[in-house]
């Protein structure tokens, strides 16, 4: 009889206990379902932007890999750039020539610079010609009378760089038509403002990428060509039939000979100077063995001037 009144209390214990439990799981649920559900009433727009700013990403994305052309079988796009040095005998006459040959090839000049020095008549040009034109404008530079001619030609393909930025900025191009399309539909202002913001970065990185493309294209287009035309100025005396008369002669000896006499003093007073530590050495150690020889010999010659007095003295008393 205890045992079934023990067993039927811990029942109704174990009873209570489960209900208790259920009834704090029921309250758990209902206030977490009325949080999420509060949650994302409040979050819908910014998930629902999120979403959008995904959406935007993976169709640039996909159009970039969509539009890549591989460069099998395309029209290279490469750079050419020379770099000429060319000595002459008569720079005036060579520059003319230079200028007919630009104005054929359809080119035109981009820099210009003129300088003379004591050895040199030089001038220093940038010329943009027609890449088509390219090599046929250096044969015809190569024809002038010259007395020298180097060359050194390099081309840098950019054909893959091109094709890059092209499908970049195509992918630009379709995520600023999303973005128009979705400010007409915003629906508030920070909407609104946000896809502005969005949109104005979207096309300032595409006039980077335009302007990218139209210094490729020309550079392409035409080519670039550093010349540097120079004359000695021992051949622009013997154009001109000149020869130095005496008197030049003359001076221009005097001054090499004043110019050699005084490189050879200063070369004398390099070598001292660099040699003074160990002229103070050789000082120090002969001056006080000079000092004391020296007045050896005085001691010496001192005594032997009294031993010939002495010897006199005792003549003079034998006599």
């Amino acid at each position: 009889m205890n045992r079934y009144r023990k067993r039927k209390q811990f029942s109704r214990l174990f009873a209570g206990c489960m209900s208790i439990i259920g009834i704090i799981l029921l309250l758990a649920a209902c206030s977490s379902s009325n949080s999420d559900s509060s949650t994302q009433s409040e979050n819908i727009a910014l998930s629902n932007e999120a979403k959008a700013g995904e959406s935007l990403q993976e169709a640039g994305e996909a159009a970039g890999s969509s539009d890549t052309i591989p460069l099998t079988g395309m029209h290279q796009k490469i750079i050419y750039n020379a770099d000429l040095t060319m000595q002459v005998e008569d720079l005036d006459k060579a520059v003319e020539a230079l200028k007919e040959a630009i104005q054929q090839s359809e080119g035109y000049l981009l820099e210009f610079s003129d300088t003379q020095t004591e050895r040199e008549l030089r001038s220093n040009y940038v010329i943009k010609v027609p890449a088509k034109q390219f090599m046929p404008f250096i044969n015809q530079l190569s024809m002038i009378k010259n007395r020298k001619f180097d060359q050194y030609v390099s081309g840098k393909d950019v054909s893959e760089e091109y094709v890059d930025l092209e499908a970049r900025l195509k992918a630009r191009e379709l995520v600023e038509e999303r973005l128009l399309a979705m400010m007409g539909e915003a629906s508030t202002a920070s909407d609104l403002l946000e896809f502005s913001q969005r949109l104005g970065e979207v096309q300032e990185q595409m006039e980077q990428i335009k302007g990218r493309i139209r210094y490729l294209d020309n550079n392409v287009s035409f080519s670039t060509i550093n010349l540097r035309i120079f004359q000695a100025k021992q051949s622009a005396a013997s154009l001109a039939g000149y020869s130095n008369p005496l008197g030049e002669r003359i001076t221009e000896a005097w001054q090499s000979s004043i110019t050699f006499v005084w490189e050879a003093i200063q070369t004398i007073i390099v070598i001292l100077i660099g040699a003074f530590p160990i002229i103070v050495i050789l000082a120090v150690i002969t001056v006080p063995i000079w000092l004391i020889r020296r007045k050896r010999k005085n001691a010496a010659s001192f005594y032997e001037e009294e031993d010939s007095e002495e010897s006199n003295d005792e003549d003079v008393k034998e006599n």
